[in-house]
């Protein structure tokens, strides 16, 4: 489970250098599997600048059992002398851990283990047990065992965090009560919790799962077309610390496993594998998967569709025998052009804010297309972030509007496009370096003011400077979702 801030308390409170300050963020993200396995809370301790004692940058609490920690700890400072756990596994750099001596795995007290990086010592886990005790039974012991040795693979720097093949998130990822299979050295099983046993019989396992290669039990289960990932073949092996997925006729299962050392499991080295059935998740997921290409496909054939209206409007234009009809058409080819340059933005991924340049952007690259730009250029300047669809559209097909008008009348050569965003407004001015406007708006001008005063709610006008040229200026106010956006 990762912890919002870790990174940032790091950063701020300590003087660990960024390579310990990652490799204890990806310690977090994955500490859940250690608490659970410990049926304790744990804190995440870590050395301040003066040396003078330990904050807690992290808490997590086991999901196994009640929790020990009725409050958060994180932020909090302990100094040196206030914690005799923590302070002698901090001096001696080894781990704190009292023992009944008639029960070897059940904690007496608050344990403390060091954390190291490499040879470097980085930080201290407290080890809070759930003061509920619990039958022992043989799956108590798998755990508390288990935990014992990622306990001292922490201790010893060693490696014991998952090797993700892909990305997974961290609440995708298996619990311990989801299932537990443990293995030996040679890959049979010597441990199958009653969960992990059902998940696996929802594959078509029709008998017990202790005694059996779980490599070559899994190849038989495994339906999918192509056969066992690389990923897989490692998991069920053993030795190796990494997640992956079995596909059945009728179920899905994540498998994660945690190779323990055989220097830090005192026994044989064993490797524990947690299973979820993620059936569910999985079909979700191929059902997003299937309805993004029957997008990407819609997009494909509107864009297609789009160009082949420009096409039919650009010949018939060139036909076209009275000049009003071919300016009437020529118009209709520049707004579609504008209409395909937007939506070729927009389909690139589903998303509610757009970037406000890359649509301006676009809308210039169609405009150099355009018969009427010979001659002239269009830059922009400044910048507008990201907005809101709602704004960007009706701002970008505004752009396109001046932009268009512009190199059809101004008889200009150079045309920008200035971009100021404030606090609370986003000003947009069209320059031209022309002649200036002659004669009354036409039809794009009346549909720039709609666009800016009713759907925008802004004011749009024409300035006239001393010099040659025509300002056509946007302003538009922000919403309160769109002042955080930029």
């Amino acid at each position: 489970m990762h912890v919002p801030g870790v990174a940032k308390v790091l950063e701020q409170r300590t003087e660990l250098a960024q390579p310990d300050i990652d490799f204890l963020t990806l310690l977090v993200d994955n500490w859940a599997l250690v608490a659970d396995l410990a049926f304790s809370d744990l804190v995440l301790w870590v050395p301040t600048w003066n040396d003078g004692g330990l904050l807690a940058a992290a808490q997590v609490r086991a999901s196994t059992a009640p929790t020990s920690l009725a409050e958060d700890l994180i932020g909090t400072f302990s100094p040196r002398g206030r914690n005799v756990a923590l302070d002698q596994a901090v001096a001696v750099g080894r781990a704190t851990a009292p023992r009944s001596p008639t029960d070897p795995l059940a904690p007496e007290g608050v344990e403390a283990y060091p954390v190291r990086h490499g040879n470097e010592l980085i930080g201290v886990i407290a080890r809070h047990a759930s003061p509920t005790s619990r039958v022992p039974g043989q799956l108590e012991q798998v755990y508390l065992q288990s935990a014992d040795a990622i306990f001292a693979m922490i201790s010893r720097g060693l490696t014991w965090v998952p090797h993700l093949e892909d990305s997974v998130d961290s609440w995708d990822r298996p619990r311990v009560g989801d299932g537990l299979i443990r293995i030996d050295a040679q890959g049979e099983i010597d441990y199958a919790s009653p969960n992990a046993t059902s998940a696996f019989q929802r594959l078509g396992l029709a008998t017990g799962l202790v005694g059996q290669s779980l490599n070559v039990l899994v190849k038989k289960l495994n339906e999918s077309p192509v056969g066992p990932t690389k990923a897989l073949d490692r998991v069920t092996r053993g030795g190796y610390s990494g997640i992956a997925d079995i596909h059945g006729s009728e179920a899905t299962i994540m498998m994660s496993s945690v190779a323990l050392n055989a220097e830090a499991d005192t026994g044989c080295e064993r490797t524990i594998i947690i299973v979820k059935d993620v059936t569910a998740v999985r079909t979700q997921q191929r059902a997003l998967l299937s309805k993004e290409a029957t997008i990407r496909e819609i997009n494909h054939r509107v864009k297609n569709n789009l160009q082949m209206v420009n096409s039919l409007l650009r010949i018939q234009a060139r036909r076209a025998v009275h000049q009003e009809t071919r300016d009437a058409l020529t118009d209709a080819q520049q707004r579609i052009s504008a209409i395909s340059a937007i939506h070729d933005v927009l389909s690139k991924d589903v998303v509610t804010n757009v970037d406000v340049d890359e649509l301006v952007d676009s809308i210039i690259t169609a405009a150099a297309g355009n018969d009427n730009s010979a001659g002239a250029s269009v830059e922009r300047r400044g910048t507008g972030g990201h907005l809101p669809t709602g704004i960007a559209i009706p701002l970008a097909m505004s752009v396109s509007e001046l932009v268009h008008n512009a190199l059809e009348h101004s008889r200009g050569d150079l045309i920008t496009i200035d971009i100021q965003r404030g606090e609370r407004e986003l000003v947009c001015v069209v320059h031209d370096n022309g002649e200036g406007m002659v004669g009354e708006p036409g039809l794009g001008l009346s549909i720039v003011g709609d666009l800016v005063t009713k759907e925008l709610r802004g004011e749009f006008e024409f300035i006239y400077p001393d010099d040659r040229g025509t300002h056509a200026a946007i302003s538009i106010p922000l919403a309160r979702s769109a002042q955080v956006s930029a």
